[in-house]
């Protein structure tokens, strides 16, 4: 895992989690819940990039 997969995968959630909130389907109020979503998502993007390497 190079520290550049870690910075991409954020940014791609980041922009994600941006689209939703542009789009009205997420609000700008941020919870716990909301954090753990992000988090997962990210986790997610990281292993499914470690799967393909």
């Amino acid at each position: 895992m190079t520290t550049q997969k870690l910075v991409d995968a954020i940014r791609e959630v980041t922009a994600s989690v941006q689209k939703a909130i542009d789009e009205g389907y997420r609000s700008r109020q941020i919870d716990a819940d909301d954090l753990v979503e992000v988090l997962l998502a990210i986790a997610d993007r990281l292993e499914a990039d470690a799967g393909s390497a």
